[in-house]
């Protein structure tokens, strides 16, 4: 005669427990990866549309930039989402240097961070790219053209322009999108979102900022921080990292 594991009732649960039985709505409504029938996956069309549509909950995926901005993406290879590989291509990005000396950094510095990128670039991988850099990129265009950029983003003047569609998302807009924001353009279309180097790090050279520099965000953090599911893309290049970067808060 098989033996059965004992049968165990549970008459209560805890007040933790009971809170979110009585916080999530009995048939929740997820949407995966936003509106992805209507949308490209996990931009801002995809969030907004589906929280207008009446979800419950906007699930998501989670990547890390190189300076560790938690990303709401599915892939942490960027080629089946996004234009990366036309704007990019296989090496670090041709505008790098000028990224880092547009921050105040000399060519020397920035040759040498340069070199230290190279050693451990896994090209069209999330880890491998700064935010900023990622906001160049067009995720909208490989769903259909009418969500394509009207232009790339580039580097001239000493100033990163971002493109003008859909974009790859931090976590940050993600929560942004499902309170009812918006991304803040400006009339071209473009995200208006500043970037500088954190004030405690400026007129120091790139080796000072490194030494110096606070970890980036650990799986146990980037869990806790979150609230759902860890990918394993959530990791910044912790052998060459980013610069300690600062967004403004007026991007939404």
């Amino acid at each position: 005669m098989a033996n059965f594991a004992p049968q165990n009732y549970i008459n209560t649960i805890s007040e933790q427990l009971a809170a979110v039985r009585d916080y999530v709505p009995l048939y929740a409504v997820i949407a995966h990866r936003g509106s992805t029938y209507w949308a490209p996956e996990e931009t801002e069309s995809a969030w907004r549309w589906a929280r207008e549509m009446g979800a419950d909950y906007l699930e998501s995926d989670l990547q890390c930039s190189k300076d560790g901005v938690i990303i709401a993406n599915h892939d942490d290879n960027l080629k089946r989402t996004t234009n990366i590989e036309a704007v990019f291509g296989s090496d670090v990005p041709a505008t790098r240097v000028e990224f880092y000396e547009s921050l105040g950094f000399s060519h020397d510095d920035a040759e040498e961070q340069l070199m230290r990128d190279r050693a451990s670039f896994q090209p069209y991988y999330m880890q491998s790219y700064y935010y900023a850099e990622l906001l160049m990129l067009d995720a909208g265009g490989w769903f259909d053209k009418s969500f394509a950029a009207s232009r790339n983003g580039s580097l001239a003047d000493g100033h990163l322009h971002y493109s003008t569609g859909q974009y790859v998302s931090a976590l940050q807009d993600q929560i942004a999108y499902a309170s009812g924001k918006m991304l803040h353009r400006g009339d071209d279309g473009e995200r208006v979102l500043p970037y500088r180097i954190k004030p405690e790090y400026q007129g120091k050279t790139l080796p000072l900022s490194r030494r110096h520099s606070r970890p980036l965000p650990s799986r146990k953090h980037l869990r806790q921080l979150a609230g759902i599911r860890e990918r394993a893309g959530c990791r910044p290049d912790i052998r060459a990292p980013g610069l300690p970067l600062e967004l403004d808060d007026v991007g939404l």
